[in-house]
């Protein structure tokens, strides 16, 4: 396997690009947890992703993202694939001595990994992946295909980049080596035009849920703690452990616990609503990791002194 590290570099001017479309959107207030309307933009990657030499088998790239100053907290964001390709360039290895160059469409296998900025070195192996996605570029015409058309971002992935940035992981997996120059991606982001509530401390109550193939939970006792800075927020609930933003009083969120090897762990994610400065509602769906279960869940909770 090739790997090639590089460290962020971004221009700030080419990052607040997004950073003005965002705050464009950001005027007035509201309840509730609202966001603006969602704003496309093209984000330039300055000299980020440039000159990436992929050959045979997987490589490893590695970039830091920093999000400018001025860049409002987000909701939610997508990035449209297919744009994001258009904004791409391939540069297919010159053939050796007596080989003709390849006329036949190359493919490859691209998988991003978004981890918090300062795991450089482990975020291709414990990022968030996006992918396996497979492009197919055509040389003749110098465009390609990838078999998806939008991926949005999970709420682990959100409260990463409501931190400043991201580290980034592209791993790229071919049978043809080639240089890749990656200019913009094609965003969709729904900025959150308030104040984040104050909803850190310990919260207790009950939860039921209605589960599928099996039993389901009647008030059963429920006991987290949430840890807050700024619009991005943590908690854990016993071994389970999830992260996510907060916009208004809504705390939106994801995690769960990790497989343990022997068909345990599950996914789980949803939304905590303040509902007054002590009392709160949660709502999630979770799904077993062994596919044997799933449901949704409602929490009433109060707050801790």
């Amino acid at each position: 396997m090739e790997t090639h590290r590089m460290p962020g570099r971004l221009a700030r001017g080419a990052g607040c690009i997004l950073a003005a479309a965002l705050l464009a959107t950001c005027g007035g207030g509201g309840s509730g947890g609202g966001g603006s309307p969602t704003v496309a933009v093209n984000v330039p990657l300055g000299t980020l992703a440039t000159q990436i030499a992929v050959g045979a088998g997987t490589t490893e790239y590695v970039f830091t993202y920093d999000l400018p100053a001025l860049t409002p907290a987000m909701n939610d964001v997508s990035v449209d694939l297919t744009a994001t390709l258009n904004n791409v360039a391939v540069t297919l290895a010159s053939p050796k001595p007596g080989e003709r160059r390849a006329a036949s469409p190359a493919t490859a296998q691209l998988t991003a990994r978004i981890g918090p900025k300062g795991t450089e070195a482990s975020v291709c192996a414990d990022g968030v992946p996006y992918g396996p996605y497979t492009i197919t570029w055509n040389p003749a015409t110098g465009t390609g295909t990838v078999d998806a058309t939008r991926v949005g971002a999970t709420q682990t992935t959100m409260s990463v980049v409501n931190t400043g940035g991201a580290a980034v992981c592209l791993q790229v997996t071919t049978t043809t080596a080639a240089t890749l120059d990656i200019h913009q991606v094609a965003v969709e982001a729904e900025p959150c035009r308030e104040a984040a509530a104050d909803i850190a401390g310990h919260w207790a109550g009950t939860y039921s849920c209605t589960n599928a193939h099996c039993g389901d939970d009647v008030n059963q006792p429920v006991d987290l703690t949430i840890t807050q800075n700024g619009h991005s927020a943590t908690y854990t609930d016993g071994d389970a452990h999830y992260q996510g933003t907060v916009c208004g009083n809504v705390f939106r969120f994801d995690g769960g616990v990790p497989d343990d090897g022997f068909g345990g762990g599950y996914d789980e994610g949803g939304t905590f609503v303040l509902n007054s400065p002590d009392r709160a509602g949660k709502t999630s769906h979770w799904s077993a990791l062994n596919g044997n279960c799933s449901g949704d869940c409602t929490d009433t909770l109060h707050r801790v002194p």
